[in-house]
């Protein structure tokens, strides 16, 4: 079978790259065909081992801690509500 000889030779190759090839060749067949057919015959390339967590391209730089008042500013999220269920305005 032609597939499997392609395969072997040109092992990256996947079924659209193998299916391109076969069309050059003159046969004239589906990516469809192809594909069903190079799943059957099983994995042409073994998987590789997937790679590990990437690492930051470079290292954090430590926070600027404040030296004077209103140099630091947070935000507050909360919201408070009385018994009653009225909120509060602050």
């Amino acid at each position: 079978m032609r597939i499997r000889e392609i395969a072997q030779a040109r092992v990256r190759y996947k079924y659209r790259k193998i299916c391109v090839l076969l069309n050059r060749e003159g046969r004239d067949v589906s990516k469809y065909l192809v594909y069903r057919l190079c799943k059957e015959e099983g994995p042409m390339l073994k998987r590789t081992k997937p790679a590990g967590r990437r690492k930051a391209a470079r290292l954090r730089e430590d926070k600027v801690k404040p030296t004077g008042p209103d140099e630091a500013w947070s935000m507050d999220f909360v919201s408070d509500q009385l018994q009653d269920g009225t909120r509060s305005v602050r």
